[in-house]
């Protein structure tokens, strides 16, 4: 396969950039990934600390937070990279704030519609006392960022194409650590409901049926009717419902599920069926059959699995309480499309059910 000029940087570019230059030497492969400096300008990184002034940021953000009732997911999204090794907590006796240091602040972005449905923004141009930011203080890079319209172009001149992509790629670059800096993020510890812990659950599940499609796909199976059994109606109730009028913890949530799987493909279990439940009702290991295996009702055909009616009301006030701040008309109008009158129909199938899938 032949080399295209239009999707590569010079090499002799790269070597007059003084960004590149300042970062060039010093970097090092680390435990298997890339260190580097940080690019300081001739005067150096920042000589006093703003950690009054991000404090009192991050004060007026927790408010905000708090009213939008999003600060679960941002509590969320704060502990993944501790918990995937990108960022590491510093020891107490380290902490100086009469020495020189930085706090990022986080800022939130949501946006259900897309893969990532909430997105963490480190604040790197936020001032500090003497008026200049993080990146005042940093070289800044030439864009080697390939234009789309050359890539499609510089596609066509060869028959075979690679693509690829790093995960976390920025995360995954280790700073020198007379470079790190210290960021913070004070979220207040709040326990979750019962319902948000299942709609949770159900999210794991969708992630599970993802991972095992993909390792199944070269079989035949993986055109086979999928089922999802789900103890909770009220996981079922937001699952069928518009994913805008909830509060972002529901709402984020509900959207990746729905990417995944569909509502039709969600069905209820009542709790004695349930082998998901055995674990919680303390039960001898010999008897985990049920669990390992799931319920016996699934070996016979469809049509003589048990109906499991659901009862409306008992996902109603999770509903309500779930849902964003709505005009009279709207929640009267949201309400009505949910739970709609189970009255008008005189079959044997549950009717709320029906409507749900």
């Amino acid at each position: 396969m032949g080399q295209c000029s239009v999707y590569t940087c010079s090499d002799n570019n790269l070597k007059k950039n003084k960004f590149i230059k300042s970062i060039a030497k010093p970097t090092q492969m680390i435990d298997g990934g890339v260190q580097v400096h940080m690019p300081w300008k001739d005067e150096g990184p920042p000589k006093e600390s703003n950690y009054d002034i991000t404090y009192k940021q991050m004060i007026s953000s927790e408010k905000t937070l708090r009213r939008k009732d999003c600060l679960e997911v941002i509590q969320d999204e704060v502990q993944k990279p501790h918990e995937q090794g990108f960022v590491k907590g510093v020891p107490p006796e380290q902490i100086n704030h009469k020495t020189p240091e930085w706090y990022l602040p986080q800022l939130a972005v949501f946006t259900p519609d897309r893969t990532t449905k909430v997105r963490l923004v480190f604040d790197a141009s936020a001032q500090g006392h003497d008026g200049k930011s993080l990146n005042d203080h940093l070289e800044k890079g030439a864009n080697y960022i390939n234009s789309f319209p050359n890539v499609i172009i510089a596609w066509g001149f060869d028959k075979e194409v690679y693509t690829g992509d790093i995960h976390k790629m920025f995360s995954q670059v280790k700073i020198h650590p007379d470079d790190q800096v210290l960021k913070r993020l004070l979220p207040p510890l709040k326990k979750k409901s019962i319902p948000r812990l299942e709609l949770m659950g159900c999210l794991s599940l969708a992630k599970l049926y993802s991972t095992c499609k993909e390792a199944l796909e070269f079989t035949v199976i993986s055109n086979c009717k999928k089922v999802f059994w789900t103890g909770s109606q009220t996981v079922l109730t937001w699952l069928k419902t518009f994913l805008r009028k909830f509060k972002p913890f529901v709402s984020v949530r509900v959207a990746e599920i729905q990417e995944t799987i569909s509502s039709e493909m969600c069905k209820y279990i009542r709790s004695d069926n349930n082998p998901a439940d055995v674990l919680m009702r303390g039960t001898p290991p010999e008897k985990l059959k049920t669990w390992s295996e799931g319920p016996p009702f699934l070996k016979r055909p469809q049509p003589e699995w048990p109906k499991f009616k659901e009862n409306p009301k008992e996902s109603g006030k999770e509903l309500s309480d779930e849902m964003k701040l709505l005009n009279k008309f709207e929640a009267a109008n949201t309400y009505e499309q949910v739970f709609c009158s189970a009255s008008s129909t005189g079959s044997n199938d549950n009717p709320i059910l029906e409507h749900l899938m």
